[in-house]
């Protein structure tokens, strides 16, 4: 028995990044697989929705927020590379992990190459402790994607914020001299005039 039909062999579950409840979404025109890699990760706390057809994908992917992607290339109508790149349009920092036979070498390449896959698995899957790694680490990955993004937008909010006060506080000093201008001004008047008497 392989170690993925194997329910008690344990998972590596502790490479979880800091998402709470990662959310993923299988897409695979094979129903065995989606109901195994459903069944695997939703015993191991994950929410998971899962899709038959590349159509079906990028429908629930527009309607819901998703952590991960698991998807096969080869599929009919819309395969696994045309739904990747739909949804990195749709989340450039999604990370897609792809499931592929050998034979399919040549896609798995131009699935890294062009359209920003995070890792491959291949078919049939018999290894539980590599297949949770890898979605441990691509989770990781979405997960410092996310933390970057704030941490910029933080950044980008400070520097608003502090070209807003430099901004204020020039303008408080241009207003404080021409005060004093005006007052000197005022002064050397009055001296003038206290000098023609």
């Amino acid at each position: 028995m392989n170690a993925i039909n194997n329910p008690e062999v344990s998972t590596i579950n502790n490479q979880r990044s800091s998402i709470i409840n990662p959310k993923v979404l299988i897409i695979d025109d094979e129903a065995d697989i989606r109901s195994l890699l459903s069944n695997i990760l939703n015993q191991e706390g994950y929410r998971v929705k899962a899709a038959s057809s590349g159509r079906e994908a990028v429908a629930l992917f527009k309607s819901d927020n998703f952590d991960l992607v698991i998807t096969d290339i080869r599929m009919p109508g819309r395969d696994g590379l045309k739904v990747m790149r739909q949804i990195k349009e749709m989340d450039e920092d999604i990370e897609v992990i792809i499931l592929t036979g050998f034979a399919d070498m040549d896609n798995v390449i131009q699935a890294f190459r062009d359209k920003g896959a995070f890792d491959y698995l291949a078919k049939p899957l018999e290894n539980i402790d590599a297949f949770f790694i890898t979605v441990g680490k691509a989770l990781e990955s979405r997960g410092l994607k996310i933390e970057n993004k704030a941490l910029l937008e933080q950044l980008t909010q400070a520097k608003k914020d502090l070209k807003r006060r430099v901004e204020k506080r020039t303008n408080e000093l241009a207003k404080v001299n021409e005060q004093l201008r005006l007052e000197l001004t005022e002064r050397k008047r009055a001296e003038e005039e206290l000098e023609k008497r």
